[in-house]
């Protein structure tokens, strides 16, 4: 399999720093909206003590910013490859990474095999058939 090219690396790159920015700026801004509920709550509720106001609106908050910080580190884990040369380089297999798979999987470290045989063991693990996960994101597109 050929390697990227130097254009075909930076294009994947730009993406990536684009993607990290906007979950940066989102995380902040969650985290605003975040604060501005609580202090809404404590200073304009009558019922501020109710415990179906402790948690009003904010458990979907925290699972978006629980979710964005982890993109954020996926991100994070994939740039640190590019100090040490091993960008687009599947890590079980240290086989090229199709340009097409980065452009799709921003994040992806793994080739298409090695990632269908993880997530075929995983689910052979976890007592699932084979192709389990692959079927199940067929269905969720």
């Amino acid at each position: 399999m050929k390697k990227l090219t130097p254009r075909q690396r930076e294009e994947v790159i730009c993406k990536l720093i684009s993607l990290q920015m906007t979950l940066s700026a989102s995380i902040i801004e969650m985290s605003k909206r975040f604060l501005n509920n609580c202090s809404d709550r404590t200073n304009n509720s009558a019922y501020s003590n109710h415990p179906a106001d402790a948690t009003h609106g904010i458990s979907i908050e925290e699972y978006k910013a629980s979710r964005a910080i982890e993109k954020l580190r996926q991100i994070d884990a994939v740039l640190k490859r590019t100090d040490f040369d091993e960008f687009g380089i599947c890590i079980d297999c240290e086989g090229t990474i199709p340009f097409i798979r980065l452009c799709a999987v921003l994040t992806t470290l793994r080739c298409v095999s090695c990632e269908e045989r993880k997530e075929n063991e995983t689910a052979e693990k976890n007592g699932r058939r084979r192709g389990y996960y692959m079927a199940e994101r067929a269905y969720s597109l």
